[in-house]
């Protein structure tokens, strides 16, 4: 019993030592996560200051804030187009993955609409301030029409 005891006991300090390690935390997951998600963060800031920086060296004063004033406009009615949906898709998906579509789905159908919704007021404002700029509306249905025949 000597020899069969110990590969018994061995045996069971083994899976006891997996059943613990099952609860703990792999840090070079973590590490490697948190560098991938850093690095991707500040490639993306980095972009954005070489695309500012190029665009105050080539528009004018109010060209500069035209545009500013159609990103945060743009930023605004995103952000109502989102409604937190970015944060209920992850929680739901992290929670129970075999159901990704299915959220996914209801994510789109509530967003779509949103969407919809947000380009007859971006419309309503070009309509009102940009009278002239109306043909963008047509060249953009056009576009939009052009890839819709393209791919179905």
């Amino acid at each position: 019993m000597g020899i069969r005891g110990s590969r018994q006991s061995s045996f069971a300090n083994l899976q006891a030592r997996r059943a613990k390690s099952a609860f703990e935390i792999d840090w070079r997951k973590v590490k490697k996560d948190l560098v991938l998600a850093f690095f991707s963060h500040f490639f993306y800031k980095v972009i954005g200051f070489l695309v500012l920086m190029m665009l105050t060296r080539y528009l004018a004063k109010d060209e500069m804030g035209q545009f500013f004033f159609a990103a945060s406009l743009a930023t605004f009615f995103a952000l109502i187009t989102e409604l937190g949906t970015n944060t209920y898709l992850i929680r739901e998906v992290a929670g129970k993955p075999e159901k990704a579509l299915s959220r996914f789905s209801e994510v789109i159908s509530l967003r779509l609409p949103l969407f919809a919704f947000y380009l007859l007021i971006l419309n309503g404002f070009i309509f009102i301030f940009k009278p002239f700029h109306q043909t963008l509306l047509l060249e953009f249905v056009n576009f939009i029409k052009h890839i819709n025949r393209r791919f179905v």
